[in-house]
């Protein structure tokens, strides 16, 4: 009775997520399904087979429900028409070498960004695979689209493009950080109290805040992503910018973790834009 009462709430969580994944059999998305669907019985049968250990299927059932939970539930035209936009720019950005996630998809929300999920294959011979969001505002209807903003994709494929290899942006970009951040430490080097306090302070906040992570959550990468994006779409991608922070809303001067200020990211749009040879362009 004890190992009853331990497995039978794991198997019906496996058979909520086979059902879940049957669901997406009639949308754009029954390859994914398909695919996961397929990873799931396979597990499952090594398991009653005996060459798996059944902790082995909790992960898998854990891993995909965190993909179900991300994935489009919508499909109307809106999803098609974010959907071909997002694969222009794929084929773009790509050309002859692979540079973005080969699984993109749009989800409408409540503002921009991107999110990724990986999903790891029961083949010993394939890769990791990678299922990637990017989130637009507004709802799955036509009416919502707002072609003034969509240089905002290219932002966030830039953070799919920096996930699939942004070695050389953090090695280039530690390097600077810690020069500056070495000349800082260099100035201050006779202070003394609660001057010398203050200072470490500071230069431990800067680092905190521009060191490149992983997870693309710091100031280095966000305005990696606003360069690159920039460099994409030229003069259009400052006046969706400027669209953005014209709204009263917003607060130009705000600090947090992930992203930098307005304004900060303004200068360096501008500074980048001077060097770009657009300083001249009225947006």
């Amino acid at each position: 009775m004890a190992r009853r009462r331990h497995t039978q709430p794991h198997h019906n969580k496996t058979e909520d997520v086979l059902q879940q994944l049957r669901k997406l059999r009639d949308t754009p998305l029954s390859n994914i399904g398909d695919t996961l669907e397929s990873d799931l019985n396979f597990v499952a049968s090594a398991i009653q087979a005996g060459s798996a250990n059944p902790s082995v299927l909790v992960a898998v059932v854990r891993e995909i429900e965190e993909i179900l939970q991300i994935l489009p539930d919508s499909f109307g035209d809106r999803f098609w028409f974010d959907a071909q936009m997002i694969y222009e720019f794929q084929q773009s950005w790509n050309g002859d070498t692979q540079r973005l996630s080969g699984t993109v998809l749009p989800k409408t929300g409540k503002t921009w960004g991107h999110e990724s999920v990986f999903v790891t294959s029961t083949s010993a011979n394939e890769r990791i695979k990678s299922i990637n969001l990017i989130h637009l505002p507004g709802q799955d209807k036509l009416s919502d689209v707002d072609l003034l903003t969509y240089p905002f994709i290219c932002h966030e494929l830039a953070h799919n493009l920096f996930y699939f290899d942004d070695t050389e942006f953090v090695v280039r970009f530690r390097g600077a950080l810690d020069n500056y951040l070495g000349n800082l430490r260099l100035r201050g080097i006779a202070d003394q109290g609660g001057a010398k306090a203050k200072s470490l302070k500071l230069i431990q906040e800067i680092d905190d805040l521009w060191s490149p992570t992983l997870n693309h959550k710091n100031w280095a990468h966000e305005m990696a992503m606003d360069i690159t994006a920039l460099w994409a779409c030229g003069p259009a991608y400052l006046a969706a910018f400027q669209d953005e922070i014209e709204e009263q809303s917003k607060n130009p001067y705000l600090i947090e973790q992930r992203h930098p200020p307005y304004a900060v990211r303004a200068r360096a749009l501008f500074i980048a834009s001077q060097k770009l040879g657009w300083a001249s362009v009225n947006t």
